[in-house]
């Protein structure tokens, strides 16, 4: 098993076509070879979840506990990177419609003969959003 650790779906296979000798491992044996996979906090969790319902764990169902938070873990942190990269696009496609916005208001006031609210309403967010409305841009 420690000659797979590193790759999680051979672990997972070595786990199931082991499972009979795998579950016949008292507590000692599965802790040892919990601390050898590096899985000592989450083997903690699994038994103080065990103590809770009563149940006895084995270490199949405790692997297969493991592999099934890695991946909730995965996928968590997967829809994460997804929402942070749909809001930078969003934020750059905001940018564009805002600078296409400002650019729109300055032609209006240009053909307006408003020429001395173009720079003003560059620098002052208050003044460009009523503009806006007043446009209807």
């Amino acid at each position: 098993m420690l000659r797979l650790n590193e790759d999680k779906e051979k672990l997972y296979e070595y786990v199931s076509s082991h499972r009979e000798e795998l579950d016949q491992m008292d507590r000692v044996e599965m802790a040892a070879a919990f601390a050898m996979l590096g899985e000592q906090k989450r083997l903690k969790k699994l038994v103080g979840q065990q103590k809770k319902s009563g149940e006895e764990i084995g270490m199949c169902k405790a692997i297969d506990d493991l592999i099934l938070d890695g991946e909730k873990r995965g996928e968590e942190r997967g829809e994460k990177r997804g929402r942070e990269q749909g809001e930078r696009i969003g934020e750059k496609r905001g940018e564009k419609r805002g600078q296409e916005r400002l650019a729109r208001l300055i032609v209006v006031l240009s053909e307006n003969h408003r020429d001395d609210l173009i720079i003003k309403a560059a620098s002052d967010s208050a003044l460009r959003r009523k503009l806006f409305r007043e446009y209807n841009i």
